[in-house]
């Protein structure tokens, strides 16, 4: 069951009075929406009580009421009422489909320069782990040639000569002010899918279709005056133009960062000027098929010209998602917004090590701090184990002798309890351990997930396990502040769990958490 809120522009009040009745009615249009998503009663009330506040917010002035209307309501209405300040304009919320695209322009180096305003037009490497390579890069950058992935000693001395600055990944913290966007995007726009760290579609045919392009002006505004970081906004039918639309908004200045292709004759004008390889979906192998079949425009394959393919040939070359990809370029939309997370297959931790490892002592702590940064994972995620990976091995680039090995095993019961994994991960390395050897990489991989409340007890169980999902939880509440940092040294065994801040600020112990 689909809602209709109805909503009022007045342009001859006063500034301050008809941006009061934005605020309002927006904060009715926001819980409408969240409302038509859950789908919950609770939600449709309270949607109802924003839209009563908005009743008495606009007075004598006019009405705003709240329908429920049939699915396929999808046209717009317009009714005119006198009134003693001029004229209140009420039209039907849009509900064609229009999608937005806003991408965080240079993600890992924007998140760097929120902290160092002084890097402003300055060139920015942010490197990977162990700083090995080149993984975000500013556009003063790109302009030197320097590419993704590209190892960093190869590019020592232009890093010398033009004085790039250069960030180790903070993983962490790039997370936090992802999640910081998405939360500012969602004080706006009530129905959001978060594709990436970087990049969120959003509906925005909840919207007016003459608020569209200034709602997108305004999220990147609020965005860079909230959070710091850039964006560029693509507007369109379909996510594959939405998509195609925020390139040309990120390539082409004239744009001021938003791009609208909603227009059949806007498509028209700029398709042709997209290289196909800037397609959604299209890579490397579709874009040689593509050459092989002849798709070029004054030898230049470009989106349009793969709109204008037919889908049955699109399908034949690549797959079903090919055809696909035709129609979405030619306005129709096959891709719906994802908004239910989808269901984890499996968790990796794994890290190079920035030296070789020669001991059993350093690789146990690597294996338990990747084995407890799983579990966190699983809990966040609501997941459990039912069996667990190790593996190690030494590098391939050096004339060491080569080493490299795995062991697998399950668990008595699905788990996301930190003691368990960490210890039967210890147990799995103590396996795999051979002296001698200079290790580079190790890590822990979990492969068959269920959700936590799926689970096939143990026949003979120790552990008491409503108190320890507990103490668990409290332990995931207390490192996620921001000036400590829990640790489990859980050893061999899963019980009395001595957990103390890294800033040495506190000490506890599982059994006292459990109290």
């Amino acid at each position: 069951m689909r809602g209709r809120l109805w909503r009022c522009s007045n342009p001859q009040l006063p500034d301050e009075e008809r941006q009061r009745l934005t605020a309002v009615l927006m904060a009715a249009r926001r819980a409408k929406g969240i409302a038509m998503r859950d789908g919950d009663e609770r939600g449709r009330e309270l949607a109802r009580q924003q839209v009563d506040a908005a009743k008495i917010a606009l007075g004598e002035r006019g009405s705003v009421w709240w329908s429920d209307g049939a699915p396929d309501v999808n046209r717009h209405m317009v009714k005119t009422l006198p009134m003693p300040r001029g004229l209140l304009r009420w039209s039907m919320v849009s509900m064609d489909e229009v999608f937005g695209l806003i991408d965080c322009n240079n993600f890992y180096v924007s998140c760097e320069r929120v902290f160092r305003p002084d890097l402003e037009g300055k060139p920015v490497i942010v490197l990977s782990n162990n700083d090995g390579c080149c993984v975000a890069r500013r556009q003063e950058v790109k302009n030197l040639g320097v590419r993704m992935g590209n190892p960093v000693f190869k590019i020592r001395d232009l890093i010398k000569r033009e004085k790039i600055a250069l960030f180790s990944s903070n993983y962490g913290y790039y997370g936090d002010i992802s999640n910081r966007v998405v939360q500012t995007l969602g004080s706006m726009v009530p129905t959001i899918e978060t594709y990436s760290i970087d990049e969120s579609f959003l509906n925005l045919g909840e919207f007016h279709e003459s608020e569209v392009e200034p709602l997108a002006r305004e999220l990147r505004e609020r965005l860079h005056r909230w959070v710091g970081i850039p964006t560029c906004v693509g507007i369109a039918p379909t996510k594959t133009l939405a998509k195609v639309a925020n390139f040309i908004a990120k390539k082409r200045p004239q744009y001021r960062g938003v791009c609208d292709l909603r227009s059949a004759s806007v498509r028209a004008e700029l398709l042709p000027t997209v290289p196909v390889d800037e397609v959604w979906g299209i890579g490397g192998a579709s874009g040689a098929k593509l050459a092989r079949l002849g798709v070029q425009t004054a030898g230049v394959q470009t989106a349009a010209d793969l709109a204008a393919l037919n889908p049955d040939d699109a399908r034949a070359l690549m797959t079903v998602t090919g055809g696909r990809t035709v129609y979405e370029l030619r306005g129709v939309s096959c891709l719906p917004l994802e908004l239910m997370e989808l269901t984890r297959k499996g968790i990796a931790v794994t890290r190079s090590f920035g030296n070789p490892v020669t001991s059993w002592k350093p690789m146990r702590e690597a294996v338990e701090n990747y084995a407890t940064r799983t579990a966190e994972k699983m809990r966040r995620y609501k997941v459990a184990a039912e069996n667990i990976f190790v593996f190690m091995h030494t590098s391939t680039f050096n004339n060491d002798p080569f080493y490299s090995n795995g062991a697998s095993a399950r668990f008595a019961e699905t788990t996301n309890d930190t003691g368990e994994v960490v210890s039967l991960a210890v147990r799995l390395g103590e396996r795999l351990w051979r002296d001698g050897f200079r290790y580079s990489k190790c890590g822990v991989m979990i492969t068959e997930l269920l959700p936590e409340t799926i689970r096939q007890p143990a026949l003979w169980g120790e552990l008491d396990r409503d108190r320890r999902e507990r103490a668990w939880k409290v332990m995931d509440k207390l490192n996620a502040t921001p000036r400590a940092r829990y640790r489990s040294h859980s050893g061999s065994e899963a019980k009395g769990c001595r957990l103390e801040a890294e800033s040495g600020a506190a000490v506890a112990t599982m059994d006292q958490t459990m109290g």
